[in-house]
């Protein structure tokens, strides 16, 4: 039995904070911290994850602590935050629709994200505790990479709004993420905690525009 989990948690911050700048379009848990051209806050951002999954480690091998460190990218849902740096995006488009509005679109809608629900992430954990296994890391994702530009089709659709997103050079509020597509590999974890994401993305997201319709 695990008795103490330190979960992790990696948001896509223009890249991936515990990867660094990494170039790898598939990011396994092995990936390295990549630094050299990040500036400082998201290089510190970054680097400071790193050991706090060392002191797990070094916890781990003096004491015989068992740990499991699970990483999330973007994770969405009902109860969600709604001013999340990523997350944010994903209400602020559905109320702009709810409005009547043109849903706003930073850039050419291509920066991609790995969206995850938060059952999902839920479940994994529970894994995780369950589970006999300790002292792995684990990317917990949905393997899957969607643009911003897909998110607000499939918005779009499950409002039944015909409006047509409007693309600006900038949006209001924080950059939502890197401009290329980066996704996580997730057959470690399917391997070694039997886990896999079951929600699909419009399913998950038709979940949680029925959680803010009832607000």
């Amino acid at each position: 039995m695990v008795e103490n989990l330190e979960p992790q948690l990696v948001h896509l911050v223009r890249r991936t904070s515990v990867y660094g700048a990494t170039t790898e379009a598939s990011i396994a848990e092995e990936t390295p911290f990549q630094h050299a051209s990040l500036d400082t806050a998201p290089a510190l951002y970054g680097g400071s994850k790193l050991p706090a999954e060392a002191l797990c480690r070094w916890y781990g091998e003096r004491y015989g602590l068992d740990y499991v460190i699970l990483r999330y990218p973007t994770v969405y849902g009902p109860g969600q935050h709604a001013q999340g740096l990523h997350t944010r995006f994903l209400v602020d488009t559905y109320r702009a629709i709810e409005r009547g509005e043109p849903p706003r679109v930073p850039g050419d809608g291509s920066a991609s994200h790995d969206y995850v629900y938060v059952a999902d992430v839920a479940a994994a954990n529970v894994r995780a505790m369950e589970s006999e296994i300790t002292g792995e890391v684990f990317n917990v994702a949905t393997g899957v990479s969607t643009s911003e530009s897909e998110v607000v089709r499939v918005l779009l659709e499950l409002a039944g709004s015909s409006l047509e997103p409007v693309f600006t050079a900038s949006a209001d509020g924080p950059a939502t993420g890197p401009a290329r597509e980066l996704s996580y590999r997730i057959d470690k974890v399917i391997r070694l905690l039997g886990w896999r994401p079951e929600v699909p993305l419009k399913e998950g997201l038709r979940r949680l525009v029925g959680s803010l319709m009832e607000e």
